[in-house]
This record gives structure tokens, sequence and C-alpha cells, in this order.
């Protein structure tokens, strides 16, 4: 399963260029080449929806898709990129914060994290900067086709200790080779969008 008829809308590099729609959002959030381009083309079937650059930094704007004329996608700028200027930090700030807390559309935030890393000092801010603003939040461990079984109860534990999360909550799994771990995740996107039956 995957997201279908998404179209790129546009990038909005402040808060006067988002568009100006009634459709819920969903927002991808992650440190710099986690893969979330990657990630938002995977799960939509498609290589080409969102431009994917082998530099890390590369995203700025925040990046807005139509799924469907049901809701958007927005893939935001990379974090905790270390080449990064200090204007660019702060305006990255800046721009996320006015986001979060000021976007009405928002309904979902999906944290990715590299499965193969530490979590960094970024990844927890961010964590809690999501749960401050009490969205929704999913997730998901990336890159995550080469952890046995060994390794991914270490990263399961990591995540639940160092982001403070109670075992009820679910961190999903994703890797570009595994479709049944993109069939879940879409899924759970779409029962936040969609009425029930």
């Amino acid at each position: 399963m995957a997201l279908i008829n998404v179209k790129f809308v546009l990038s909005a590099p402040s808060k006067e260029h988002w568009p100006k729609s009634d459709l819920p959002e969903c927002v991808f959030l992650g440190r710099s080449n986690v893969g979330k381009s990657s990630f938002i083309n995977f799960i939509c079937n498609n290589s080409t929806i969102a431009k994917v650059s082998s530099s890390p930094g590369h995203t700025r704007y925040l990046n807005f898709f139509n799924v469907n004329d049901q809701f958007m996608l927005v893939d935001s700028p990379g974090y905790g990129y270390h080449k990064a200027s200090k204007k660019h930090d702060v305006d990255f700030a800046r721009m996320m914060e006015e986001y979060l807390f000021e976007r009405k559309n928002l309904k979902l935030a999906i944290l990715l994290l590299n499965s193969h890393i530490p979590l960094s000092e970024d990844d927890i801010m961010i964590y809690d900067l999501l749960k401050e603003s009490h969205i929704p939040i999913m997730i998901v461990a990336t890159k995550t086709d080469k952890l046995n079984q060994s390794k991914r109860a270490k990263m399961y534990k990591e995540f639940k200790e160092k982001l403070n999360i109670d075992d009820k909550e679910e961190i999903y799994l994703s890797s570009v080779l595994n479709k049944k771990y993109r069939d879940k995740i879409v899924n759970k996107i779409i029962s936040y969008f969609t009425p029930p039956l």
C-alpha cells in the first residue's frame, strides 16, 4: 500500500508563504541525511515526489505536497548539519517553532530517527518540542534492513529511555526493502486523516 495522487504544491521559506488551504497536514522531521525525502518517496511508491540530495542540508524550506486532495505532507529541513551556519540554525529554529505552534492545519508529526547511530541532543530536543506542541507523534526508525534482533532490541531500548517513551508507544520500522513496513506506516498515517467507516 502507498499514498497515491501526490503532487508538489510549493516551497515555503517563511509562514507568509504557507499554503492557504484547509487541508490537514503531516510534517516529517529528522536530522540531515536521515532520509526524509527518500522516506516520502518510499511511502508514495514514487522516486520523484521529493527531491533527494546526496549532500546533507539541501532542503532549506518547508515543502508541501497534496495527497489526493485529502491532506498534505510537509518535508522539513534537516537539523544538526555540522557545516550549517549559526544564522541557518537560528532561521531553522524560528521556522519550525512557528510552524509547529502556529499552523492550525498540522495534525500529525513523524519524527525519523536513524536506527544505526545514537540519538543526538537535537533529536531529543525536537521530540521534546513536539511533545510541548501537543501534536500526535509517530516515531519511525529508518534504515532498519540490516538490523539483527539484538541490534533492534538495543535501538528500542535507547529510543525509549532517552526520549522517555512508555512501552505502549510504538516505534515504526522503515526499510525500502520491506513493503510490509510501508503498509503499516501508510495505514497509520491515513487513519489520522480519513474518517472511520
